[in-house]
């Protein structure tokens, strides 16, 4: 498979109508969790606290109705989803996400073909199309391309869709998505809007709602 394409458009399907369709390359599993699975992440809470935010079994889905930051949600979902599900997310939500001021999404605001070609390599590994050697080249691609277009924006969202990092995807995303309006009145806002967009996009594709 050739990882750097000539398009790149993700491997996602399209409507019968033939237009393209935003939802992660595979299904994402709203499956049932409990407290014992967010304190095996590691989180910052203290086990107490987890406790007391997820009392019983709940969906995947609720924790982004918990009454905490909007990346810890984000952190705690992606953190639970198995590895090609979380890479998929990532790349979903990095392609989910406006950016301020420009318009399009984070990933149209990708200034070199290699590290969109990350974004899309990940997405082909998530779906069992591309392999690990394959991946890692990629990811080697779009450190090159970052570096050479000294644009952080890029590196995050390559680095996260196409290595290991995938969990943090959702947060990469919502950075450079609010980084245009880093020197303005206006940062909080689209730092809020960002993480907003991102809760609305991955809650509607673990219900099946894309």
């Amino acid at each position: 498979m050739d990882i750097f394409p000539s398009s790149t458009t993700n491997l996602q399907g399209t409507t019968p109508g033939g237009s393209s369709v935003l939802r992660p390359v595979i299904p994402l599993t709203d499956r049932l969790v409990h407290a014992g699975d967010i304190i095996a992440l590691d989180s910052c809470y203290d086990d107490e606290r987890i406790h007391e935010l997820v009392p019983e079994l709940c969906r995947l889905s609720d924790l982004l109705d918990l009454d905490i930051p909007a990346e810890d949600r984000l952190w705690a979902v992606l953190g639970l989803l198995p590895e090609a599900e979380a890479r998929a997310a990532g790349c979903y939500l990095i392609r989910a996400t406006t950016m301020p001021k420009r318009g399009g999404s984070v990933f149209d605001s990708l200034d070199d073909s290699r590290s969109m070609a990350a974004v899309v390599a990940a997405e082909a590994h998530a779906s069992g199309k591309l392999s690990d050697d394959e991946l890692t080249a990629a990811w080697a691609a779009a450190w090159d391309a970052a570096w050479d277009a000294a644009r952080a924006a890029a590196w995050d969202a390559a680095r996260a869709a196409a290595w290991d990092a995938a969990r943090d995807a959702a947060w990469d995303a919502a950075r450079a998505a609010a980084r245009d309006a880093a020197w303005d009145a206006a940062r909080a806002a689209a730092w809020a809007a960002a993480r907003d967009e991102q809760i609305a996009a991955l809650r509607a594709a673990l219900k099946g709602d894309v």
